[in-house]
C-alpha cells in the first residue's frame, strides 16, 4: 500500500512540475511578445519625435514666421513712418 502511494505522489509531482514547466516557457514566450512589441512601439514613438522635432524647427525659422504674419495674418512689413523714437 506504501509503494503503490508512494508511485502516485511521485506521478503527480512529475506532472505538476511538467505543467509548471509549460507555464514558465508560456510565460517567457509571452514576455518576448511583449517586449518585441514595444520595442516596436518605441520605435514609432522615436520616428514621430523626430518628426514632431523637425515641424518645430520649420515653425521657428523667421522666414517661415514672416511668410505666415504676411500671408495668413495679413500683415504689412513695418515703415519707416511708423516708427516712432521715445524719449526717455
Amino acid at each position: 500500500m506504501k509503494k503503490r502511494t508512494f508511485i502516485t505522489v511521485f506521478i503527480v509531482l512529475h506532472l505538476l512540475f511538467i505543467a509548471l514547466q509549460i507555464h514558465k516557457q508560456s510565460m517567457f514566450i509571452k514576455g518576448s511578445y511583449e517586449k518585441q512589441r514595444l520595442e516596436l512601439e518605441r520605435e514609432q514613438l522615436r520616428l514621430r519625435k523626430q518628426e514632431l522635432e523637425q515641424q518645430l524647427a520649420e515653425l521657428r525659422n523667421p522666414d517661415t514666421v514672416k511668410q505666415f504674419a504676411l500671408n495668413t495674418l495679413e500683415m504689412k512689413p513695418v515703415q519707416r513712418k511708423q516708427i516712432k523714437k521715445l524719449a526717455i
